[in-house]
């Protein structure tokens, strides 16, 4: 009822939090276990996903910059929100997306969707990276470079999400101040990006 009113984000990371923090001994150390698991899983499927891509060397350079983003450890593994489950579940899904369009089997079609299922569900934006890869499965399709079964792995977590949406916005009325009070401008993207260069501006 308070996510359906209240809050902004999808629920996904507090019902795992939720239970985390009952089982988990007391310090906010323990808190943060999802993040810190989230963020250093997704660095290594990030990893193993450029090794299926370009080999042994490119995945352990894609592994040394994402141990050494202050983005990701600051912002997503040592806070207790829901980005380093929305990192972890980007990196996953890139994974399998990977896989599937390479190989175009069932099993990793499959698995493709529950990772966008559990994706979509923790944060807004995460649905407009499935978008992207519905895109991209779409023009595959059309090419004829894997077959129009792809289209299934994107059902689950799109009607569910779907769903969600009507329940949210029937019981909130949402305004622009809820998401921020100035609209950004081409400075404020420069500014992101050195954010996540960690300043490093060469």
């Amino acid at each position: 009822e308070d996510y359906l009113k209240a809050e902004n984000n999808l629920p996904l990371y507090s019902f795992l939090l939720y239970f985390i923090y009952r089982i988990v001994p007391y310090g906010e150390q323990f808190v943060l276990l999802p993040s810190i698991i989230g963020s250093v899983l997704g660095v290594l499927f990030l990893g193993l996903t450029a090794r299926k891509l370009k080999g042994n060397t490119f995945g352990i350079i894609v592994v040394a910059l994402g141990s050494a983003s202050n983005s990701l450890l600051w912002q997503a593994a040592w806070e207790a929100r829901c980005y380093g489950l929305v990192f972890f579940f980007s990196a996953v899904s890139l994974y399998f997306f990977v896989l599937k369009s390479l190989q175009d089997e069932t099993m990793y079609r499959v698995l493709f969707a529950i990772v966008c299922f559990f994706f979509m569900w923790t944060h807004w934006f995460a649905s407009l990276v499935v978008v992207v890869y519905g895109v991209a499965d779409l023009l595959m399709i059309l090419s004829k470079r894997i077959c129009w079964k792809n289209i299934f792995c994107y059902i689950l977590g799109g009607c569910t999400l779907l769903l969600w949406m009507i329940a949210v916005f029937m019981n909130r009325n949402f305004t622009e101040s809820d998401f921020w009070a100035v609209s950004p401008d081409w400075k404020n993207t420069v500014w992101t990006v050195l954010s996540l260069l960690s300043g490093r501006r060469l």
